[in-house]
This record gives C-alpha cells, structure tokens and sequence, in this order.
C-alpha cells in the first residue's frame, strides 16, 4: 500500500504544474494598449509617408508596399501572440506534457 502512495505524489505533483502552465498562459494576453500604440503609429507613419510624397509630387511604390508589408506583418505577429492555440506561434509545450502524463496511465 506504501508503493502506490510514492508513485502518486509526483504524479500530482506533475500534474499541478502543467494546469499551473495552462493557466498562465491562458491569462498571457498582449495587452490592449500594445495594440492600440501599435495602430496609432501605423497611422502616423503613413500619414508621414503621404505627406512626404506629396512634397516630391510622386509616391515611390516600394516604399508604400515595404511599409504596408512591414506594418501588417509586425501587427499580425503582436496579435497571433495573444492566441496561444491558434497561428503561427503555438504553445505546444504544455498540452505535450499533458499528454505525455495521460499515456502513462493508459
């Protein structure tokens, strides 16, 4: 009866850590004002870049495409780390632990 008592203990012990880590970074999110600061200097630059053009009198197209992809990829990056599960950036780590303790008492 004492054998099993010793093999449950770091199994609880295991399995509080992970749902601590689940928790955490279910409760990591990017924080609102991040994003809107990320928008507002989206939308300063670009006014920026209109209003320089307008001085030259032409509007050079690699620029414009380099700042809108530049723009767009560091705003989906910012918001693909707010969801953990879903995107490019997973957290794998914590749900292969849990199924890593699920097979071993299977």
């Amino acid at each position: 009866m004492f054998v099993p008592t010793t093999q449950m203990a770091p199994a609880l012990n295991s399995m509080f850590d992970i749902a601590a880590t689940r928790n955490n970074s279910r409760q990591e999110t990017v924080p609102n004002l991040i994003v809107i600061f990320l928008l507002i200097i989206s939308l300063i630059s670009s006014f920026y870049i209109g209003y320089l053009s307008t001085e030259e009198n032409k509007l050079s197209k690699t620029i414009v495409i380099g700042f809108c992809l530049l723009v767009s990829i560091v705003i989906y990056i910012t918001l693909d780390l707010d969801m953990p599960r879903k995107g490019l950036i997973t957290l794998d780590v914590s749900y292969q632990s849990m199924y890593e303790l699920k097979n071993t008492f299977e």
